[in-house]
């Protein structure tokens, strides 16, 4: 399938599928649709499991980051079902998650998200050194919708989308290697990884992720949204 673009929001041609700038109104279907997929099956959810607490924080944090209307999401024009989310905002918000967050499972995640940033500094210092940068929080496909191209769709959107606002930068923290995949596809850079099953709370402290399979990892990608991403992009017209 084509990965056909004319503009941020409107029809994907052909599809049946429509994107869509998510905003603040947006909120009840995008909390709704994030319970029922991501809060479920986002690789470290899944090891870590559902809860309540967790939902809440995450809901939380998305409603804030819904004001920047960085979001996207996609709909199925037959049914009228969200199919895909894109959640995202602007570095400016400066927002603190470890002193928002309630869940310790999330606290968990945090960890893992200041370790990266802490192995990143030298290329954060260097090539991607901007104080204002898009910042990407999650991205979700709709198990029913998944296949399609859904997932390379929203994240070629987003990025018309952030150079459109004025945005140099883009960053992002990655679990899903299929999503690692398409992103690498579209010129991100890996700038830190770390191995769930290996990272300590402080030096010498206990292990965040006790249990995780050995090649279960996270990374820190960015991309630079003011050199080669219309390439990318006209590169990922072919992408399945």
């Amino acid at each position: 399938m084509k990965c056909k673009i004319a503009q941020v929001e409107g029809p994907w041609e052909e599809t049946g599928y429509t994107f869509k700038i998510a905003g603040s109104t947006e909120y009840p279907i995008i909390s709704a649709f994030l319970r029922k997929y991501y809060y479920q099956d986002e690789p470290i959810t899944q090891f870590l499991g559902y809860t309540e607490s967790k939902a809440n924080d995450m809901d939380d944090v998305v409603k804030q980051f819904l004001e920047d209307s960085l979001s996207l999401f996609a709909v199925h024009e037959e049914t009228g079902e969200v199919a895909a989310v894109r959640i995202a905002y602007d570095s400016r918000r400066k927002m603190n998650l470890t002193s928002t967050y309630k869940s310790k499972d999330n606290l968990k995640v945090q960890i893992c998200k200041d370790t990266l940033l802490q192995m990143a500094q030298e290329s954060l210092s260097t090539r991607y050194a901007e104080s204002t940068y898009a910042m990407g929080f999650l991205s979700s496909v709709a198990t029913t919708h998944r296949g399609k191209g859904l997932a390379s769709e929203i994240y070629v959107r987003s990025l018309l989308q952030f150079k459109e606002r004025g945005f140099v930068m883009t960053r992002n923290f990655f679990s899903s290697k299929i999503t690692m995949k398409i992103v690498g596809r579209l010129g991100y850079e890996e700038l830190s990884r770390s191995y769930l099953g290996e990272l300590r709370n402080g030096d010498g402290g206990e292990l965040v992720f006790e249990g995780a399979d050995p090649d279960f990892y996270a990374t820190l990608m960015a991309k630079r949204l003011d050199t080669d991403t219309d390439n990318c992009i006209e590169k990922c017209k072919n992408l399945a």
